[in-house]
């Protein structure tokens, strides 16, 4: 894989999954989110409140998740 298709690939998940980062930190209100293109991670003190938002981010994400 060139460096130019991994910028690109890059830049285009940063565009694409702007509007999906803030739905993460401003509607479900979690402080510990981190992506790297499409990877993410979420850390919550709180087990089945991150269960509990799965299908939401699901619905929101357009329904490209992987569990």
């Amino acid at each position: 894989m060139s460096i130019f298709l991994l910028y690109e690939l890059s830049t285009f998940s940063n565009v694409y999954l702007n509007e999906f980062d803030h739905f993460m930190k401003r509607d479900l209100k979690i402080k510990y989110y981190g992506r790297y293109v499409n990877d993410f991670i979420l850390i919550h003190n709180d087990k089945e409140y991150l269960k509990s938002v799965i299908p939401d981010i699901f619905l929101h994400g357009g329904g490209i998740m992987c569990i």
